[in-house]
């Protein structure tokens, strides 16, 4: 394929590419990786604070007899 062809092909392939949707969940695990806590799904665009948010609400005692490490 000559090169110039093969640059149009990837001028059309890249103006159809859209940038895919992430999805993501807040995990807890133990140290040796068993999971604990599976959060619900929700779209990338949303912070991690407010996941946690929802899922623990703050006014609530939630981790005080525990060591919680952060990622």
């Amino acid at each position: 394929m000559p090169f110039r062809r093969l640059l149009e092909v990837l001028v059309i392939v890249l103006q159809d590419y859209q940038k895919q949707h992430t999805l993501k969940n807040t995990v807890m695990s133990l140290p040796n990786k068993l999971i604990v806590f599976l959060g619900r799904t929700l779209s990338g665009h949303n912070h991690d604070s407010m996941m946690l948010n929802q899922a623990f609400p703050p006014e609530l005692a939630w981790f005080t007899d525990i060591n919680v490490r952060v990622d």
